[in-house]
Protein backbone atom coordinates (compact mmCIF):
# COMPACT_ATOMS: atom_id res chain seq x y z
CA UNK A 1 0.00 0.00 0.00
CA UNK A 2 1.40 3.57 -0.76
CA UNK A 3 0.04 6.67 0.97
CA UNK A 4 0.54 10.14 -0.60
CA UNK A 5 3.27 12.19 1.17
CA UNK A 6 3.77 15.40 -1.07
CA UNK A 7 1.46 16.50 -4.31
CA UNK A 8 4.99 17.28 -5.88
CA UNK A 9 7.78 14.71 -6.11
CA UNK A 10 10.33 17.24 -5.43
CA UNK A 11 8.50 17.66 -1.65
CA UNK A 12 7.60 14.00 -1.37
CA UNK A 13 11.54 13.05 -2.05
CA UNK A 14 12.34 15.40 0.90
CA UNK A 15 9.45 14.63 3.09
CA UNK A 16 10.98 10.51 2.76
CA UNK A 17 14.18 12.12 3.32
CA UNK A 18 13.48 13.45 6.71
CA UNK A 19 11.81 10.21 7.63
CA UNK A 20 14.49 8.03 6.68
CA UNK A 21 16.84 10.59 8.67
CA UNK A 22 14.23 10.60 11.61
CA UNK A 23 14.09 6.12 11.59
CA UNK A 24 18.04 6.09 11.30
CA UNK A 25 19.58 8.85 13.70
CA UNK A 26 16.52 9.48 15.74
CA UNK A 27 14.66 13.08 16.38
CA UNK A 28 17.80 15.11 17.42
CA UNK A 29 19.33 14.60 13.90
CA UNK A 30 16.05 16.60 12.12
CA UNK A 31 16.74 20.03 11.26
CA UNK A 32 15.11 23.04 13.75
CA UNK A 33 12.24 24.10 12.20
CA UNK A 34 11.14 27.58 11.55
CA UNK A 35 7.57 27.19 13.04
CA UNK A 36 7.85 24.01 15.33
CA UNK A 37 4.50 22.28 15.42
CA UNK A 38 1.65 22.69 18.32
CA UNK A 39 1.97 20.56 21.25
CA UNK A 40 -2.10 20.29 21.74
CA UNK A 41 -2.29 18.86 24.95
CA UNK A 42 -0.62 21.20 26.46
CA UNK A 43 -2.25 24.18 24.85
CA UNK A 44 -3.06 27.18 26.76
CA UNK A 45 -7.05 26.52 27.05
CA UNK A 46 -8.22 30.06 27.03
CA UNK A 47 -7.42 30.62 23.62
CA UNK A 48 -9.86 27.57 22.66
CA UNK A 49 -13.63 27.94 24.14
CA UNK A 50 -14.77 24.51 23.66
CA UNK A 51 -11.92 23.13 25.54
CA UNK A 52 -12.32 25.99 28.34
CA UNK A 53 -15.80 24.81 28.78
CA UNK A 54 -15.71 20.60 27.89
CA UNK A 55 -15.17 18.80 30.99
CA UNK A 56 -12.20 17.50 32.09
CA UNK A 57 -11.86 13.13 31.11
CA UNK A 58 -11.09 11.08 33.63
CA UNK A 59 -10.40 7.48 32.39
CA UNK A 60 -10.82 4.54 34.38
CA UNK A 61 -7.85 3.63 36.50
CA UNK A 62 -6.84 0.51 34.72
CA UNK A 63 -7.21 2.01 31.14
CA UNK A 64 -5.24 4.91 32.84
CA UNK A 65 -2.48 3.36 33.77
CA UNK A 66 -2.41 0.95 30.83
CA UNK A 67 -2.07 4.05 28.94
CA UNK A 68 1.18 5.40 30.74
CA UNK A 69 3.05 2.20 30.83
CA UNK A 70 4.87 0.51 28.09
CA UNK A 71 3.86 -3.11 27.51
Amino acid sequence: DRFLFAHEIQQGEMYWAMAQLFMQQGPHALPTFPYPPRDWNNEDVSFNLARRLAPKVMWPAEMDLESRTAP
